[in-house]
């Protein structure tokens, strides 16, 4: 069977539609296995590291799959294939911008919610209580950066991914 020759901005608007169907899919295999799992699990490090694999694996998923689609029955020429990389490239730098302002929101509103039960309480008062308070919160910055760079990486590799899976079937 002949693949049909497209530009580049069309398979970029493919693989970009395809990407958010298969994320949206993968989000509600993932979320439901996450809820399952967080039933059972109340460690709030534990369920980090689980959530942090679930949404990686659900970005590799979503990105093999695409690929695999719109490779399926549709080609670029070599002008159009650089473009196209170059198109991917800047999709998953957007996607890694927004990975890191979705990650300072979570955090910024966890410790709004730690200072809004302290005031609730009106224990602020005690010095060991106010120092637990601040390591949860330094805990739960580490563990948001963690996440956040992870889940970078995973991006980056997702765009070696694309470029090597192309290469061997181009």
């Amino acid at each position: 069977m002949e693949k049909e020759n497209i530009s580049s901005m069309k398979m970029t608007f493919k693989f970009i539609l395809h990407f958010i169907l298969y994320s949206i899919i993968m989000i509600i295999i993932t979320g439901f296995i996450y809820s399952l799992i967080y039933n059972k699990i109340k460690n709030v490090i534990i369920t980090s590291i689980i959530s942090t694999i679930l949404s990686c694996v659900s970005i590799f998923i979503a990105t093999k799959l695409s690929v695999k689609d719109i490779f399926a029955d549709k080609t670029l020429d070599k002008e159009n294939m650089s473009k196209y990389k170059r198109n991917i490239i800047i999709f998953f730098v957007i996607c890694i911008l927004i990975n890191i302002f979705y990650y300072a929101i979570v955090y910024s509103v966890t410790i709004l919610g730690i200072d809004k039960m302290v005031n609730n309480l009106q224990i602020s008062s005690n010095q060991d209580i106010t120092g637990i308070i601040e390591q949860a919160k330094n805990v739960q910055l580490i563990i948001t950066c963690i996440v956040a760079v992870i889940k970078s990486f995973v991006y980056v590799g997702m765009i070696k991914y694309q470029n090597k899976y192309i290469d061997k079937i181009s």
